[in-house]
């Protein structure tokens, strides 16, 4: 398991809850992108700090957080390619499947379950993360809520077919 958290305060949170549930994990303090930088990590709401995001959010406290890109970490660094993905960026997706082309290409992960802003019916609001996923092989549908509830930021599973 790879798990990417450019935020400190969510960074110390999975800290304690890894190390409550060991097992083969790495943890990478920096956040993924479609190029590596140092860029602007609006924070979260005093509720829920795991709301931070690298999209524009005026008004709300900023810090400088790293990026780096998917295909950086496998292709020079040797970092496995994953079979399984879960992108939880809040806005921030097709910059990372950006920053993802060439493993979509030569190494495409059989699943990736991605969080995307949705309409009240569940449709996508921007199509930009599912169109770049079905020009790389995969279908992409919406994850139905047990109690059938749509929300302003839905799961979506993409499987490489």
């Amino acid at each position: 398991v790879h798990s990417f958290e450019p935020n400190p305060v969510q960074l110390d949170i999975l800290r304690v809850n890894l190390a409550l549930n060991p097992g083969t994990s790495t943890i990478h303090p920096f956040g993924l992108s479609d190029r590596d930088e140092v860029r602007p990590l609006y924070q979260g709401t005093e509720r829920d700090s795991g709301l931070a995001s690298f999209e524009a959010a005026p008004g709300q406290e900023c810090r400088s957080a790293s990026c780096r890109t998917g295909d950086d970490l496998v292709y020079r660094e040797g970092v496995a390619p994953p079979t399984l993905v879960k992108i939880d960026v809040e806005g921030w997706e097709e910059r990372v499947l950006a920053g993802a082309a060439r493993l979509l290409a030569e190494n495409p992960p059989k699943t990736i379950v991605i969080e995307c802003a949705s309409h009240p019916d569940g449709s996508l609001v921007d199509h930009g993360a599912a169109d770049r996923l079905i020009k790389a092989g995969y279908t992409f549908t919406r994850i139905v809520r047990p109690d059938g509830s749509i929300g302003p930021r839905e799961n979506y599973i993409a499987e490489h077919v």
